[in-house]
């Protein structure tokens, strides 16, 4: 759909005339003008990777039954997508859901929302290494699960005492993620937050993006801060979480993702044509975003939580992120949950 101009091409035609039996008569043949093939567009995709993407998106319907589950692989070098794929899905021939599925005919890595919850983190760490607020060894009282901040308490899921902020971000304490993003200010805060990507379009080539959702500062609650920090309160695609990873992957540059890998006309010298090159931003400095990388991989290791992740072999960064659903006008509902990893590997190299 976004490439329909480049692919439709342009019909050709003549003008001539016929005798009654409908044959052109060559000696009056007029003005002709030969088609023009349409361009072939080339996508990112690694046809390879997405085969096990499907088959992996499979098994998790069929071994947890989840609503939706959706999974991305981008090469961090140039931010080209190489593998996307999202259940439920539908039969290509007929329309109808798949695997005992109702049917979803949109794609929910660039159009539907959630809050992240604790892959978000490094937005508030990487704003603070960046700053010179913290450093990965800095200690940090996590009050032993509970602290009170302006009369409402914040909580973490098992009591932590003092913590290194690498421990602190690998054992995913909330607490600990708020006092080391606290000194930067609500402002600066949400400056980082924008410049990681969140609350605009990605700009990828597809169609009906979503550019989340994000609340103003001067409409924040007292918890807003603290709220944000740890992933709630924002509204995310899972397409602005993979690119908001690169920019730890790239070394602090944002780059905007594409699926694109070039268009290329009819011919045997015809060149692929890349499309326009989209400046990268540079969001943390080189240093920054090295110390998020070091609590990256700390989150890897037995005592974090995402060794399930790790993989033999390689050296792995990454983090997960639990949240509370939110139904409309309901709230959050106990005991329903989004899952959520973001990582790459190898991790100095990715």
């Amino acid at each position: 759909k976004v490439f329909d101009v480049e692919m439709q091409g342009r019909p050709g035609y003549r003008y001539c005339e016929r005798d009654r039996s409908r044959r052109e008569i060559h000696a009056y043949r007029g003005l002709q003008v030969d088609p023009i093939p349409g361009k072939d567009v080339y996508l990112s995709i690694n046809m390879g990777v997405q085969a096990v993407v499907e088959r992996e998106l499979d098994a998790v319907i069929d071994k947890y039954r989840p609503e939706k589950v959706t999974i991305i692989f981008m090469d961090p070098a140039n931010s080209e997508v190489i593998a996307m794929g999202s259940r439920p899905h539908f039969d290509l021939s007929n329309r109808k859901g798949i695997r005992g599925m109702a049917p979803m005919r949109r794609n929910p890595a660039v159009t539907d929302l959630y809050q992240p919850g604790s892959t978000f983190k490094i937005v508030g760490y990487g704003g603070a290494f960046d700053k010179g607020l913290a450093t990965p060894s800095m200690e940090v009282d996590c009050h032993m699960g509970i602290y009170t901040l302006d009369g409402y308490p914040l909580k973490d899921h098992h009591p932590y005492g003092r913590l290194t902020a690498r421990m602190a971000f690998a054992k995913s304490s909330n607490i600990g993620a708020f006092l080391i993003a606290r000194p930067l200010n609500k402002d600066l805060f949400h400056h980082y937050v924008e410049q990681f990507g969140f609350g605009e379009k990605t700009g990828i080539e597809l169609t009906a993006e979503s550019p989340g959702r994000l609340i103003p500062v001067k409409d924040w609650s007292r918890t807003s801060f603290s709220s944000q920090v740890m992933g709630y309160e924002v509204a995310v695609t899972p397409m602005q979480m993979a690119a908001a990873y690169n920019v730890i992957a790239n070394g602090g540059t944002y780059r905007a993702p594409t699926i694109l890998r070039g268009v290329k006309g009819e011919g045997k010298d015809a060149e692929l044509v890349k499309g326009e090159d989209r400046p990268g931003r540079r969001v943390l400095s080189e240093k920054a975003a090295q110390q998020v990388l070091q609590c990256m991989m700390e989150a890897m290791e037995d005592h974090g939580t995402a060794a399930k992740a790790d993989l033999v072999g390689y050296s792995v960064a990454g983090k997960t992120g639990t949240t509370r659903k939110h139904v409309e006008n309901v709230g959050y509902v106990e005991g329903r949950y989004i899952a959520s990893f973001a990582g790459f590997l190898p991790a100095h190299q990715p």
